[in-house]
């Protein structure tokens, strides 16, 4: 049973982290841009909020969720403001030339950075009891050993899954010319940026003619 809840989790891990999004978008163009460790870094920011995020539902801690969901719009207008100046920074960027494709940009920095980012959606609280709900494990009491077995097992799997990304996106970096990388700029600036007009966007219709 125990070996099962974390295989759970990672499988829960694994798939939320799947869902398509601003994060996925910047670690294939980290990747792609700036080799395998910088789009692990985002990977490894987005992984850690997002555990974070899945403890505060697995553990019921509502008065932290709480204080997240009732501040959705402020989370969604920061966070969207954010990832529009991202997207229009992104778009704009000229590529280097293939042998200057490495910036100096820290691991840390950009983990740090991608942290942030993905707090700032506290959406993903509702996704990941959804998840849960799905498998089962929405109940009336908390087994809080369990619930760790839970959080871990999910950390493991958005792991798995960063890693894989960062992995492939890598695969191709030796192949884009610098026309090639400017597409990917633009397209990838493009997407980023309408994400976060849309989380703004979707929350401001949401809270006034909701």
């Amino acid at each position: 049973m125990l070996g099962g809840v974390f295989v759970k989790g990672i499988i829960i891990g694994f798939c939320f982290s799947v869902i398509v999004g601003p994060i996925g978008i910047l670690c294939i163009r980290r990747s792609l841009a700036e080799g395998f460790l910088m789009g692990l870094a985002v990977g490894v920011g987005a992984a850690i909020a997002d555990t974070i995020f899945s403890a505060i539902a697995a553990f019921g801690l509502t008065s932290i969720s709480g204080f997240l969901l009732n501040h959705m719009l402020a989370f969604a207008l920061l966070g969207g403001s954010y990832l529009i100046y991202l997207g229009i920074t992104i778009f704009k960027k000229v590529p280097p030339l293939i042998e200057e494709k490495f910036e100096k940009t820290g691991f840390a920095k950009v983990a740090v950075t991608t942290f942030f980012l993905t707090m700032v959606n506290p959406m993903s609280i509702l996704v990941f009891i959804a998840f849960m709900a799905n498998f089962g494990f929405v109940t009336d009491s908390i087994n809080y050993f369990l619930a760790s077995l839970l959080v871990g097992g999910f950390f493991v799997g958005a792991a798995v899954w960063w890693l894989l990304l960062s992995g492939v996106a890598t695969l191709f970096r030796s192949r884009l010319s610098t026309t090639m990388m400017r597409r990917v700029n633009q397209i990838s600036g493009f997407v980023i940026a309408s994400f976060g007009a849309a989380m703004g966007i979707k929350q401001l219709l949401k809270t006034f003619f909701n």
